[in-house]
């Protein structure tokens, strides 16, 4: 049984898909509103992540500017890219709720339209998760651009039993676009 299931996915990657053996699906959900100048880089920096096997969920929230045609154009480049959008604003909770409900992944990452992730960032986060399988959620490192400086954050030490009520008040001291979820 294993020769044949290695002998497909040798297939797969011939054809070109991004199937890879043994490597979970990462959902990654983006919202986005009248974001169409920012948008894009949020996109390419997801896209140009080093680890592959992603559906991308972008839900657009009822946006007015043309965020609908740069994410369209998004969408025909890339067949892991899925558009949903809200015919009115919902704001961004629902939209985020919209897209955890339509992810298909093992895990969940979060981006927001005007953040851009580092290169490596899903890879490692997955790596991790593979390796500590008692870990829920996990967050990383977070650097503000802005105004000719740099700030970096560091997530502090949260108590695993307290981090969800803590998400859930608004709490958790982990921004939420550093963060993986199983």
């Amino acid at each position: 049984m294993r020769k044949v299931a290695l002998v497909f996915c040798s297939l797969l990657l011939i054809a070109g898909g991004y199937f890879f053996c043994n490597t979970p699906l990462v959902s990654v959900v983006i919202t986005t509103y009248n974001r169409a100048e920012l948008v894009s880089k949020a996109i390419d920096s997801i896209l140009g992540q080093t680890y592959k096997r992603l559906e991308v969920l972008i839900i657009n929230d009822g946006s007015d500017d043309n965020t609908a045609d740069v994410l369209a154009k998004y969408s025909k480049k890339d067949s892991r890219i899925r558009i949903i959008t809200n015919n009115e604003n919902k704001g961004i909770v629902k939209s985020r709720n919209i897209g955890l409900s339509e992810a298909r992944g093992k895990y969940l990452v979060w981006q927001d339209d005007d953040d851009i992730a580092e290169k490596n960032k899903i890879a490692e986060q997955v790596k991790f998760m593979q390796k500590h399988r008692d870990v829920t959620i996990l967050g990383t490192q977070i650097s503000l651009l802005g105004n000719d400086r740099m700030i970096y954050l560091w997530p502090t030490e949260v108590n695993p039993d307290e981090a969800e009520i803590a998400f859930l008040i608004g709490r958790l001291p982990i921004a939420l676009p550093t963060t993986i979820w199983r």
